[in-house]
């Protein structure tokens, strides 16, 4: 059922797609209230690019960064998709990487600049989200502190 309502979060949106991404205001997001341990889920989704961890904490990974600071927060682990709740502060830097997912960045408080296959920049405030298409190169930067949830999903 989760699967299904992931895979719909975009309809009744206008979209902006160009390669690999979509950027859509406004998402409907329906809230879960499961957790799991993020070891768990590293050890469930080996493909996923995690940072090297600093910290662990039941169900958080404190990252270590080149700069500024990145939590993740376990909310669910299935086979075919995986969700947590991401802390990044202000100056914090992804550099360039990819997943062997689809993975929507939903912005719920701050915002990010993103770089998606060498395009131009985006900024995503809260309320709306990015698709980056599983293989597609992108980056991330956050010049406030911002939280927002990812979700990659085997498709």
């Amino acid at each position: 059922m989760l699967l299904n309502i992931v895979r719909n979060l975009t309809i009744g949106f206008t979209c902006n797609k160009s390669i690999g991404v979509m950027v859509c205001p406004d998402p409907i997001f329906i809230g879960v209230n499961m957790s799991i341990n993020l070891e768990t889920l590293r050890e469930l989704t080996p493909q996923l690019d995690f940072p090297p961890t600093l910290e662990k904490h039941p169900g958080v990974l404190i990252h270590k960064m080149t700069k500024g600071t990145s939590i993740a927060f376990a909310l669910l682990q299935q086979d075919e998709i995986s969700v947590a709740k991401w802390f990044n502060s202000a100056n914090t830097e992804f550099p360039v990487h990819t997943h062997r997912q689809r993975e929507w960045m939903i912005v719920y408080e701050g915002s990010m600049f993103i770089t998606i296959a060498n395009e131009e920049e985006q900024k995503l405030i809260h309320g709306e989200y990015t698709v980056v298409d599983s293989g597609i190169t992108h980056s991330i930067r956050f010049t406030e502190d911002t939280w927002y949830l990812s979700i990659t999903m085997s498709i």
